[in-house]
């Protein structure tokens, strides 16, 4: 219930001025914050407290410092707000623009008996039962365009019971029973359409037992068990087609184990291992035609040992090593016909020491030196009959020392000194 927040008026006076037992009480501009009789400290008799803007805020009667009687509440714009009974009789609240908001009775100061809340466009929102201002009994709300939304019972304050729920479209949302505001037992969850999208059941406010998922067409989706509210056991989830689609089991709410998933042509997708929900040990990937995809160890969720990758003719396409789901030591990438693309080594996935290039024919095209990813050491470049093109170094990703460049048939056209600025040109042709 609204009542008049008259302890943080009490903190706004500034001034006060006192003649006989009429005490007025002024916002700091000097205004009218709040008028009535005071009697041995307490309010007795009418109040009348104003806005800042001069307007009424709230009107009615006290006895010996407690509200009794009928009280009024308007807004700054002059739009009554409120009417109720402090101590007991009817209560009646408007929006500004006149329409009921809700409407009660107050007995012994506290919400009492059937209560209705009102939407602002008059439509009726809800209907609660109230005992000494705690929500109690039967409990009905409809949505903004008047069809039932929600329907349970209460008990201090606590759902309690059966309760159904609706979507606007007047079709069921959720179903179920809760005992003092935990859900208890089978529930139902739909789509707006009616159909089922989930059923199980509840213990203790938490999911407990075997719980069935569903697509919008009514096919099972998803089936496995809770304990406590928690995923334990094996699970299984199908495509729309009815096929398997992977299938594992939980623990502690966990993947633990061996999973596997599958394509909706039944054939192996992935296959693989869980410790604490986490990958781990050999996963095996494969193409939807059966031929292996990747081949990986992963130790904590992180790639970790050795790993192959695949092209989707079966041809190796990169093999390598992880730590901790990061490259590190030899490496090698194929081209799709299998043959050499480039080679080296990482370290903390980064590019370490000499790598070497290939061509589509696997002949060596260049060889250039790194350290962590930048440049760092000698480059060497090879024309296609396998002499040198070019030769020179690097410095932290910056050419450096003497270098030379050769024609196809190895005779030297250019070489320079690019460690002396500017660069000396020895030979130039």
């Amino acid at each position: 219930m609204k009542q008049f927040p008259f302890l943080i008026l009490l903190l706004l006076l500034s001034a006060s001025v006192a003649a006989q037992d009429t005490v007025k009480t002024y916002y700091s501009s000097d205004r009218l914050l709040s008028i009535g009789v005071k009697k041995q400290g307490k309010e007795q008799g009418e109040w009348i407290f104003y806005h800042a803007n001069g307007t009424k805020w709230t009107q009615g009667e006290y006895k010996d410092g407690v509200q009794v009687g009928l009280w009024r509440m308007w807004n700054n714009a002059g739009d009554l707000l409120q009417e109720y009974y402090a101590d007991n009789g009817p209560f009646k609240s408007w929006y500004p623009n006149g329409t009921m908001e809700s409407k009660g009775e107050i007995v012994n100061g506290k919400r009492e008996g059937e209560w209705s809340f009102y939407y602002i466009n008059g439509q009726l929102f809800k209907i609660s039962h109230y005992h000494a201002d705690s929500i109690n009994g039967k409990v009905i709300e409809y949505h903004y365009n008047g069809t039932k939304k929600f329907e349970g019972e209460y008990l201090d304050g606590k759902l309690n019971g059966y309760a159904t729920w609706w979507f606007d479209n007047g079709d069921l949302e959720m179903e179920g029973n809760s005992v003092l505001d935990l859900q208890d037992g089978e529930w139902k969850f739909y789509y707006p359409n009616n159909i089922i999208g989930s059923r199980g059941s509840f213990k203790n406010g938490l999911q407990h037992g075997v719980w069935t998922y569903y697509y919008e067409d009514g096919r099972i989706w998803k089936r496995g068990e809770y304990k406590d509210g928690k995923r334990e056991g094996i699970w299984e989830a199908w495509y729309e087609s009815g096929k398997l689609q992977r299938r594992g089991a939980f623990l502690n709410d966990f993947e633990e184990g061996e999973w596997t998933q599958w394509y909706p042509n039944g054939l192996i997708e992935d296959r693989g291992f869980f410790k604490q929900g986490k990958m781990d040990k050999t996963w095996i990937g494969y193409y939807p035609d059966g031929i292996m995809k990747y081949k990986a160890q992963y130790k904590n969720g992180l790639r970790h040992g050795r790993y192959q990758n695949f092209w989707e003719n079966g041809k190796p396409k990169a093999k390598g090593r992880y730590k901790n789901d990061l490259r590190q030591g030899p490496w090698i990438d194929y081209a799709e016909n299998g043959k050499y693309l480039n080679r080296g080594a990482y370290k903390e996935d980064k590019k370490n020491g000499l790598w070497r290039y290939y061509d589509a024919r696997t002949r060596l095209i260049r060889v250039q030196g790194f350290k962590m990813d930048v440049m760092h050491g000698k480059v060497i470049e090879y024309h296609q009959n396998g002499k040198k093109l070019s030769q020179g170094s690097y410095k932290n990703g910056e050419p450096t020392g003497i270098w030379t460049r050769w024609n196809h048939e190895g005779v030297i056209y250019y070489k320079a000194d690019l460690s002396v600025t500017p660069r000396r040109v020895i030979i130039s042709q």
